[in-house]
């Protein structure tokens, strides 16, 4: 009963002085609040903790995806990303003679590394609207318990336009899919249709479209906890992908050769009898915060086999290195 009273009484008092929420006393007390989400500028050199995609082309368990990219207030945001997806060709597997045994594969005549791609972005902001919004500030974490406070603020969000680029190569998962390839003197065709198909993909990708982000940026003075900040940006993309490149390798065949239990290989270019498909889609969500984390998530169709799916997953986390000192609230 005593906490009711008490709680009534306190909500008569001033919102912009006190807050509520999961916190180890009844109420709390917010002696100041500054905020200028407009001010909010981030350069971020990102140093991969985990990241991982997922497709029926190629798959990673473990990228090292890094990244520096100006995220804020700026009309004009961008940055470059470079992955390495050094576990890749976990599933579906590409196959090796000595691990599978002999029998008949396709594989591509050039023996590539682990898949990699180089990605440029640039957007232009051209609308713009401060609203209001309900922010969640941490106050402390003890043992497996977090205490915050929600507490009412700005929101600065933002539309705008996305152009991209993106270059690289993966290996190009084929399995039980009818491939035809050709001789390369008399370019006669043959057609293969195993479990055990793959060759290496090289793309050039350009991408169009939509960019929309959200940023927060919150201080709070607090009665026992001292100062506490909520800052970062929000990213939404939506992209369409235009393939100016989508190239592959020429194949090696292995034919089983009872006699003496081994393989033999046999050159075929590929043909272009397998058609492309030259466009795609990518949505992207990305957090950048004034802590020290950054977080992505996101999928897509992408270029490819006109008869493959090419649908991708991919998600990770990354230390964060905010490359602009102070940017402090005033």
């Amino acid at each position: 009963m005593r906490k009711s009273v008490l709680l009534a009484v306190l909500l008569g008092l001033s919102a912009s002085d006190i807050s509520f929420g999961q916190s180890d006393s009844d109420f709390i007390v917010i002696t100041s609040k500054k905020e200028d989400p407009k001010a909010l500028n981030i350069i971020a050199l990102e140093i991969p903790i985990w990241h991982m995609n997922g497709s029926l082309v190629n798959s990673s368990l473990y990228n090292i995806k890094t990244s520096l990219s100006y995220v804020g207030a700026g009309k004009v945001n961008g940055g470059a990303t470079f992955n390495w997806r050094v576990f890749d060709r976990i599933y579906p597997s590409s196959y090796d003679d000595s691990d599978y045994g002999i029998h008949e594969m396709m594989v591509s005549k050039f023996k590539a590394p682990a898949a990699q791609s180089l990605d440029v972005w640039v957007a232009y902001f051209f609308k713009e609207k401060l609203v209001p919004t309900k922010e969640r500030v941490q106050l402390k974490r003890a043992g497996n318990t977090t205490y915050y406070t929600n507490v009412d603020t700005k929101a600065y969000k933002r539309t705008g336009v996305e152009l991209g680029y993106s270059q690289g190569f993966t290996w190009y998962n084929m399995n039980n899919m009818r491939v035809a390839v050709e001789e390369p003197n008399s370019g006669s065709k043959r057609f293969f249709e195993s479990n055990s198909q793959t060759t290496v993909q090289t793309f050039k990708v350009l991408k169009v479209g939509l960019i929309f982000t959200k940023a927060v940026n919150v201080n709070l003075e607090v009665e026992g906890y001292g100062t506490k900040r909520s800052g970062y940006v929000n990213q939404n993309s939506f992209n369409l992908l235009f393939a100016v490149q989508n190239r592959f390798d020429d194949v090696l065949v292995g034919y089983p050769n009872t006699s003496n239990n081994s393989l033999e290989f046999t050159r075929y270019n590929f043909s272009d009898d397998n058609k492309r498909l030259p466009l795609g889609f990518e949505y992207k969500f990305k957090k950048y915060s004034k802590g020290w984390f950054s977080y992505e998530a996101g999928a897509g169709y992408y270029p490819g086999l006109l008869k493959k799916i090419n649908l991708g997953v991919f998600a990770g986390v990354s230390i964060q290195i905010d490359m602009l000192i102070g940017n402090k609230l005033k």
